[in-house]
């Protein structure tokens, strides 16, 4: 149903991103600061740039070096030092500017207009003007990428989404997390050369609210509301959809950038550098007395274009997954979709770079009634890329949405391609008038395809292409993110084994045909298993044949990990007798991860062997400090150091009140919410066994294990039993970090680590 059913309500404006950059190495090489697979900092590195102490790291960290040319330069730290994964819908109170050094757009995101449910565009109703927000009067949502060093994987995680106030429109709890989809680098190109790092790139987020966890607040009063509410009455209603595209990001917003030009990306990163330079100073004035005014941090967010709709869920369909018949870039190598780019296409008045690009990917959803098809609604969230900065949509002449037939073009209807249209349906078209020759039945097994006109390097003459096509078979899954941690932890022998759940479908719905089949590709890192018909899992291998789907069209796998690290499994559909029609997928290269059908697995650093030490050791009886300091080199050093925005608690006082509170937001419980930690998911089932045997160790006066009395540790949350005979996989202690910072009290680290103040406070 998704985009297809009626009404549907518009919003527009901004969203603000405030990552941590210090774990991206973007910057790889020269810069490789961080360890990902092991969740650590990457010590042979900074010690071969003279760093060992703390001092030194933090020294080291914001001062600009060398990347490409010599007079490219960039800090390690990167672009957002003291980010903390927040994001959001951009307010008037989000995000709270603190520093003069930076702004925010102007631009509110609110509510725009809807499609009523006779199908007529309205922009007059109570509910208009309406802000919306994440985790209101809370902390905020959290941006986190599954593999830290990719732009593929990015997740939102949030507890509750408010539109409008405390006296109109509707609450509702955030069940699923947000993976982001159709991410793709042209859908802007860049024209005036003022959009930096990822600002051409654009991605789809999406998730849905059960009807019964609905608060509507005041819904009498808005017309709207009513046919929303009436709507979902219908039993094959679920609820509501929530869908928003991002693009167009811009970077370096204030005062502090004004005088340099937009595209000079690294004299912004020098600025950005010396701004960090000028905090550490101040802060230490502060802190020495010297200064009786706390400096406010240099938070430089990003902030994103964004249009979106909410419409209603059906039964049935994926919750963070936009749906439908799904049109990717056509192949241009005869057919076969296997590693190629698809068709690129040239825009009008371009200059000769960019010349060509591929459009991102389209759904389309489909009514009919009986022989006729009613309606068609096409969501161009990210397909048709703009010329700059302003939004300003590329001409590609007449856009025409057709269906192929017998390879003939069969035109259904003309889109329109600009940017308003475009800002006031947040991309969506409905298709009402259908020509009397495309019938239900033609058009539910045969492929659309959206047409443009490519223009020569002049913009003189343009040629018709069918630059988007349909792709028959569609494999998806709401996984798109599935954590995994070491097998076989001595302290919890029912441990189990994590899977994902892929949804194939056929013609964005149509019955599967028999035979169809789904194979995955392999990864050295992880062993996949599937569930076959009597619910058993059975192990997949290189020489494993595909997997029969079955008609509900599901086919669920399961992860082991075998080393730290996050290997990404793609999936390929096939019809009977045919090749593998699945997406083409090419992570490195960013115009074909769009429409490929993936998920990301992260294998959580191997530290049974650690925990198994640790718990060892305590039976010793060691001194208190000795413990504090092993935690603190165990678990915490990595994030006190690079994360900035951690580092304030400095009294064993508070840690003892809050000791409850740590392990409350380190429980797997709690993964999916924004109040988790560490925000980047990275703490492993052996760090948090250390913690709890550390905090059972503390409990005790005077210290003293009793190790019956400690409950296993909890891993992350789990569905499918692990196989009876699934080998056993040997235990690898990480490298430790080098101890930067001895201290005699690591109580204190352990909360300016995990920020477990700054989630109290905020």
């Amino acid at each position: 149903m998704g985009v297809l059913r009626l009404p549907r309500l518009y919003f527009q404006g901004y969203n603000y991103w405030n990552p941590s950059t210090f774990n991206n190495n973007d910057y790889s090489p020269p810069i490789d600061t961080y360890d990902p697979p092991n969740a650590q900092l990457n010590c042979p590195y900074l010690h071969s740039q003279g760093v060992y102490t703390e001092s030194e790291f933090q020294d080291w960290s914001v001062v600009p070096i060398p990347y490409d040319k010599p007079e490219d330069k960039v800090p390690p730290a990167e672009w957002a030092y003291y980010g903390g994964n927040q994001c959001g819908f951009v307010t008037e109170n989000l995000p709270k500017i603190q520093n003069p050094n930076f702004s925010k757009p102007t631009d509110f995101t609110h509510v725009t207009g809807y499609t009523d449910a006779s199908g007529s565009y309205q922009n007059s109703d109570s509910w208009i003007d309406l802000p919306l927000q994440f985790n209101l009067n809370t902390i905020s949502a959290k941006l986190v990428d599954v593999n830290p060093v990719s732009f593929w994987s990015s997740q939102i995680f949030a507890d509750s989404f408010t539109l409008g106030s405390s006296d109109r429109g509707f609450t509702a709890p955030v069940k699923y997390r947000m993976h982001s989809r159709w991410i793709g680098s042209t859908h802007n190109y860049n024209a005036t050369g003022d959009l930096i790092i990822a600002g051409t790139f654009s991605a789809v987020f999406q998730t849905c609210f059960h009807k019964d966890d609905i608060q509507w607040l005041d819904a009498e009063s808005s017309t709207l509301a009513t046919q929303l509410r009436d709507a979902m009455a219908s039993p094959e209603v679920a609820g509501l959809m929530l869908r928003f595209t991002n693009y167009d990001t811009i970077y370096f917003q204030g005062d502090a950038f004004n005088g340099i030009c937009p595209g000079e990306l690294y004299l912004r990163m020098e600025e950005i550098a010396t701004l960090y330079q000028e905090y550490n100073q101040a802060q230490e004035d502060y802190q020495k007395g010297l200064s009786t005014t706390k400096p406010p941090r240099p938070i430089n967010h990003a902030y994103s274009r964004v249009v979106g709709w909410i419409g209603l869920w059906k039964q049935g369909e994926l919750v963070s997954v936009p749906e439908g018949r799904l049109l990717i870039p056509f192949p241009n190598n005869n057919g076969s979709n296997e590693g190629n780019d698809g068709i690129k296409v040239q825009a009008k008045d371009l200059p000769s770079y960019p010349a060509q690009v591929t459009l991102g990917p389209a759904t389309v959803e489909v009514k009919v009634n009986g022989t006729d098809v009613e309606r068609l609604s096409v969501d161009l969230g990210t397909a048709m890329p703009e010329y700059d900065s302003s939004g300003q949509k590329a001409n590609f002449g007449t856009v025409q949405l057709g269906l192929l037939l017998n390879n003939e073009f069969q035109l259904i209807a003309t889109l329109l391609n600009d940017k308003s249209s475009y800002e006031q349906t947040a991309g969506v078209v409905d298709i009402t008038e259908i020509p009397r020759g495309i019938t239900a039945d033609n058009i539910q097994n045969n492929p659309l395809v959206i047409q443009v006109e490519s223009y020569d390097s002049q913009g003189d003459s343009q040629t018709p292409v069918l630059a988007l096509i349909e792709t028959p078979l569609t494999a998806q899954t709401d996984q798109r993110g599935v954590y995994v941690n070491q097998p076989n932890p001595s302290w919890n022998n029912d441990a189990e084994m994590p899977t994902f759940t892929v949804k194939v479908q056929y013609y964005g719905g149509q019955p599967l045909p028999g035979g169809t089949t789904l194979a995955l590709t392999q990864d050295e890192n992880v062993e996949l298993f599937y569930k076959d018909p009597n619910e058993t899992f059975q192990p997949y291998t290189q020489d494993t044949p595909p997997i029969p789907v079955t008609r509900d069209g599901e086919v669920t796998i399961g992860v082991r990990a075998l080393h730290p690290g996050t290997p990404n499994i793609a999936f390929s559909p096939a019809l009977p007798e045919q090749s593998y029609v699945g997406a083409p997928f090419n992570l490195g290269n960013a115009e074909t991860v769009a429409s490929a059908f993936y998920t990301v697995i992260r294998c959580l650093p191997f530290h049974n062997a650690m925990a198994d030490s640790f718990e060892e050791w305590l039976r010793t009886n060691p001194d208190i400090t000795q413990v504090n300091q092993r935690v603190f080199n165990e678990v915490y050093n990595t994030y006190h150091l690079m994360y900035p925005v951690m580092d304030f608690i400095n009294s064993p006082l508070k840690f003892q009140e809050w000791r409850g509170k740590i392990l409350r937001v380190t429980s797997p419980e709690l993964f999916t919410s924004s109040q988790y930690m560490p925000v980047t998911r990275a703490l492993s089932a052996g760090q948090r066994r250390i913690l709890e045997l550390y905090d059972q160790y503390l409990s005790q006066i005077p210290p003293r294990l009793i190790v019956d009395s400690i409950s296993p540790a909890k891993t992350t949350p789990v569905t499918e039993p692990l196989p009876d005979k699934a080998p056993p996989v040997k235990d690898t202690p990480p490298n430790k970090a080098p101890n930067f910072k001895p201290i005699a009290i690591a109580i204190v680290v352990v909360l300016a680590l995990l920020g477990f103040g700054y989630l109290l406070l905020h």
